[in-house]
């Protein structure tokens, strides 16, 4: 009998492998779903099982709830995928929307794109930067998002509510994605917008008091920032270092910043002479140093890593390894 015990404790302990790293995914953040060679590729050498898909935006329009952009499949992803529902904070500000009603209506426009691709989903994340005004609204849809199925339901946690949670709430969901990146203001100075280590240090002191079971989010995209005489003008998304160096018309000043040498449209718009884009990114190198700070603060190992987002362009700027190095810091 003790040797059968013996057996059986060696046998679970075996199974269990506490020094298993998270799993590695990836959000799905464009509006047509069609995979392609590179984006397979690096799901299947990461082992994803799941990909979480952005089905579609609430706004208001003429101040009644309203969705936006509904996601077009052209290829079904072998992944199991999770969608995801953006709330703009204005719905869930406003004082006129009825709850229940928005959540039977995020519900039935979810179920009838599963229906109309022939997907199954048993699970729901929302996508909401809630504040002290639109939390009480916020978490009334949740429960009502729970009263509609009783599927697991999960939603973005942002750093300014893992820091201010006794004012903010803690959420009713299964569990809650740390939003790890966009953490300053889109601006001239030299500051990352995307990710700030010194920003980041101001919050992260918190997450060992978080009560909330967490996944984590970390970024893989990048954008220039188009400038005129220090004024933000527009975002030029997914623009990478290999798109502006060595380019004809763009001289490298000694600020970092790259300057319009003459008039003319480019990466699909138009630029005044003197002009500058600022670059912003996050290099394999930070990743791994934001899982690192990550992995001294968080009050539990998460056993998913995100990363945002799948598309060719992202994850062509990395080495393939990239994604599960940064997942094995988290052990």
């Amino acid at each position: 009998m003790k040797i059968g015990w013996i057996i059986l404790v060696v046998f679970f302990c075996c199974c269990a492998s506490p020094a298993d790293p998270p799993a590695v995914s990836f959000y799905y953040w464009k509006t047509t779903v069609q995979l392609g060679d590179r984006e397979e590729s690096t799901l299947q050498l990461n082992s994803s099982s799941r990909l979480y898909v952005r089905y579609f935006d609430v706004g208001l329009q003429n101040g009644q709830p309203f969705p936006i952009s509904a996601v077009l499949f052209k290829t079904i992803p072998k992944q199991h995928i999770i969608p995801v529902v953006y709330i703009k904070n204005e719905v869930v500000l406003s004082k006129s929307i009825d709850i229940p009603a928005l959540a039977q209506r995020i519900v039935a426009y979810l179920e009838q794109i599963n229906a109309h691709y022939g997907i199954e989903t048993e699970e729901l994340q929302l996508d909401c930067d809630w504040s002290l005004g639109s939390k009480a609204n916020f978490f009334e849809l949740l429960h009502a998002l729970r009263q509609q199925r009783p599927w697991r339901l999960s939603c973005t946690i942002r750093l300014h509510q893992v820091k201010y949670f006794e004012k903010t709430g803690i959420p009713d969901v299964d569990y809650g994605v740390l939003m790890y990146y966009n953490m300053g203001t889109i601006s001239a100075n030299q500051t990352n917008s995307i990710y700030d280590r010194q920003t980041a240090a101001t919050y992260i002191k918190r997450l060992g008091k978080y009560p909330l079971k967490l996944k984590v989010a970390l970024p893989i995209f990048s954008w220039g920032i188009h400038l005129r005489q220090g004024k933000v003008i527009n975002l030029l998304n997914k623009l990478q270092e290999a798109d502006v160096y060595n380019h004809s018309d763009l001289k490298q000043s000694e600020n970092g910043k790259f300057k319009i040498l003459r008039e003319g449209v480019y990466f699909g718009q138009l630029f005044a002479a003197d002009d500058e884009i600022k670059l912003e990114n996050v290099s394999a190198e930070t990743l791994l140093e934001m899982a690192t700070d990550l992995g001294q603060h968080l009050r539990e190992k998460p056993d998913e890593i995100i990363f945002y987002d799948l598309d060719s362009t992202n994850v062509n700027h990395y080495e393939k390894e990239i994604f599960q190095k940064t997942a094995r810091l988290f052990r």
